[in-house]
């Protein structure tokens, strides 16, 4: 009797758009078991929306300290050339306290593959196509994690197996965690 193989998952992971999808080449892909990734996940995405809140908290009190000053300064017949320094003053420091935010986002995503990736069942790259391969893999339910980065768009891709047969799938932007998502609106707001 001859030894069992086990299970084979292939897949590709891109970047779609409209009208055309881009392999991503080089990227980490991560296997882990379902529910140790639900926990951590779970955990994780605790953290990130407790950080994410504080920054907005100190986005909606600049916003309203923007907008006094603003209202001051057109009460004041557009006259008073220190109210107008101290609104752009604060503009630019929500600009940057923008940037620091996205920084923010990227480092946290980065490091929670990373995190995650030490207790992978298995780990691979994608190649020159954008493509991977996991081999010998036991029954189960998995949850596929990698992670993608654009001019536009960056976030983690998660995708849940239940893991019976050899498998065939293909992993895009599509399948982002909305939570650890940076969006092409959040690009676009950096940009002005």
């Amino acid at each position: 009797c001859g030894k069992s193989k086990g299970l084979t998952l292939e897949g590709s992971l891109s970047i779609k758009a409209v009208n055309a999808s881009t392999p991503l080449a080089g990227y980490a892909v991560a296997l882990l078991h379902d529910s140790l990734a639900t926990k951590e996940l779970a955990q994780r995405r605790e953290g990130f929306q407790m950080e994410l809140a504080a920054v907005q908290a100190r986005r909606i009190l600049m916003i309203a300290m923007m907008d006094s000053l603003q209202a001051k300064y057109i009460d004041g017949g557009r006259k008073d050339d220190s109210v107008k320094k101290a609104y752009e003053d604060m503009s630019a420091q929500m600009a940057g306290e923008y940037k620091k935010e996205l920084e923010f986002k990227k480092t946290y995503i980065r490091s929670l593959v990373q995190s995650v990736a030490r207790d992978a069942v298995a780990g691979t790259k994608t190649d020159a196509k954008g493509l991977f391969k996991f081999e010998n893999l036991t029954e189960g339910k998995y949850m596929l994690i990698s992670a993608y980065d654009s001019d536009t768009q960056s976030g983690l891709i998660l995708r849940p197996l239940n893991l019976n047969a050899n498998f065939e799938l293909a992993l895009s932007n599509m399948d982002f965690d909305p939570t650890f998502t940076i969006t092409a609106e959040d690009y676009k707001a950096l940009r002005q």
